[in-house]
């Protein structure tokens, strides 16, 4: 079972693609298989930026005769920003877990629903949160990477999502109002003399260039 608890999250980078994270991360299994050493975050940005850091030097075991480890997790992850609805966008923020070597017959990540959450500061600047939530994915890999021993190419994986929307205030107050008062002010253009040609001409000029200048 794995959980997550975001502290942070910013510089959502729409062009790149990317935005950075932290938060804690935690596994809780039975049986022989280590989880740990073969955890990936497949969509992980610049690997010698990410830092894993391991709350305990060794898994603890529990009553319930399960192992938990708890990490510190922080890095940029890749995520591939739909802006169709742009200055209106919803955005999923998701860092996604899989296992290098074991395949689904092994290990299953199962989501920890009920204690995946985000801090009560946590706050994306410019976006409104709507949420976090789980879901457990099948990767299957159309090769078997030469490993001709391998029965089967499909992996658990598990993606969490962090919902978010831009805030309308910046649709209304920053981007459609001053746009309205260039548009009158363009407008004003035609009330005045033709023998202000000059004039004229500047006006619808000067007010695509502020125009562009906005965007």
């Amino acid at each position: 079972m794995v959980g997550l608890y975001a502290v942070n999250a910013y510089e959502i980078d729409t062009a790149a693609n990317t935005f950075f994270f932290k938060g804690y991360l935690w596994l809780r299994w039975k049986g022989d298989v280590d989880p740990i050493s073969t955890l990936e975050f497949a969509n992980s940005v610049e690997e010698w930026g990410l830092t894993v850091t391991n709350l305990t030097e060794k898994p603890q075991d529990l009553p319930s005769g399960e192992h938990l480890q708890m990490m510190r997790v922080q890095g940029r992850f890749f995520e591939a920003f739909v802006l169709n609805n742009y200055p209106l966008d919803k955005q999923n923020l998701e860092i996604t877990l899989e296992d290098t070597l074991n395949d689904n017959t092994k290990i299953v990540y199962v989501p920890d629903n009920k204690e995946t959450a985000f801090d009560s500061r946590f706050k994306v600047p410019g976006w409104t949160v709507n949420g976090i939530s789980a879901e457990t994915v099948n990767h299957n890999y159309v090769s078997n990477l030469g490993d001709t021993s391998a029965q089967t190419s499909n992996f658990s994986a598990l993606t969490f999502s962090i919902g978010i929307h831009r805030a309308q205030n910046l649709f209304w107050w920053k981007l459609l109002l001053p746009l309205i008062l260039v548009l009158i002010t363009n407008w004003l253009a035609l009330l005045l003399s033709p023998t202000y040609s000059e004039i004229r001409t500047a006006m619808p000029a000067t007010a695509l260039l502020t125009t562009v200048f906005l965007q």
